[in-house]
């Protein structure tokens, strides 16, 4: 499974998750939207691209994403929404909580996906569909 940053999340904080999450899972990447090669195009078209390749991605998004919800259930995607209460929240505080509920994330993506999960605040992953 590879992960993907949406842009309304710190792009340093992928390349900090990388970090860490490669000690376990040799081979997975994370990297942020504006570090890849979508930078620059609509979520409509990089989620399409990314919808196409031959690849297993988990996407973390603050976005509400009712506007896509038509290609939300690509079964090559798995996405992993943060509830509204992130989008309030300060850099610092999105940084250590995401790394903090980075394991449940990888191993539950990994384990069930293809899926839409909603991540709370206090780093509880929740299948929404």
């Amino acid at each position: 499974m590879n992960y993907l940053l949406d842009e309304n999340l710190p792009h340093r904080l992928a390349v900090a998750i990388s970090a860490l999450h490669a000690r376990d899972n040799p081979g997975s990447q994370v990297v942020s939207v504006r570090d890849s090669k979508w930078s620059g195009y609509s979520d409509r078209q990089w989620i399409s691209r990314l919808a196409q390749s031959n690849e297993n991605w988990s996407i973390l998004t603050r976005d509400k994403m009712r506007s896509e919800a038509d290609i939300l259930s690509q079964p090559n995607l798995t996405w992993v929404i943060l509830n509204r209460a992130w989008n309030s929240m300060p850099y610092w505080d999105v940084a250590w909580k995401l790394i903090k509920a980075w394991p449940e994330i990888a191993e539950q993506t990994n384990a069930e996906p293809s899926r839409i999960y909603r991540l709370s605040l206090s780093g509880k992953l929740v299948v929404e569909q």
